[in-house]
């Protein structure tokens, strides 16, 4: 029994609480430190606030099909192993009529060759064959060009 004043949860392992949206449900991708307010974050780093901790090259992801309403993205797609794998899977999770926001760096960006992870390129017509395809026509993708730090997605 513990006395006044000491912890009774001590010795109990330390539990990272989960937030449900309330409404929609949002997945944030390659979440870090900032992940979007109220979403679930998937994220490779341990260290990162992400509810799921899953390495991003590996597929699929541990959610079912249809599971989101939106898929929040940001500065991930240039460092996946196989982007075409990596945007089939967002849609797979995302709901019919479902939303995918996507921020990457344009190819152009002088910042873009500085991190020895980028593996991938993209300029405004890089998913363009998600698109023409009709692969996804019931859903909507945004494509963001954008500095890392730039959060407005």
């Amino acid at each position: 029994m513990n006395g006044p004043g000491e912890n009774e949860n001590a010795s109990l392992p330390a539990v990272r609480p989960t937030v449900e949206p309330v409404g929609k449900r949002i997945l944030d991708v390659g979440c870090g430190w900032n992940k979007t307010p109220g979403a679930i974050g998937i994220d490779a780093n341990p260290r990162a606030h992400a509810d799921v901790i899953h390495d991003l090259g590996v597929l699929p992801y541990p959610f079912a099909n249809h599971e989101f309403d939106e898929v929040v993205c940001r500065h991930v797609a240039e460092h996946v192993p196989d982007v075409m794998a990596f945007v089939t899977e967002l849609f797979r999770i995302t709901k019919p009529g479902g939303r995918i926001k996507i921020s990457t760096p344009h190819y152009s960006n002088p910042d873009w060759p500085t991190d020895p992870t980028h593996r991938n390129h993209f300029n405004s017509y890089s998913f363009n064959c998600f698109i023409e395809a009709n692969r996804f026509e019931s859903m909507c993708l945004w494509l963001i060009f954008g500095a890392p730090w730039d959060s407005s997605l």
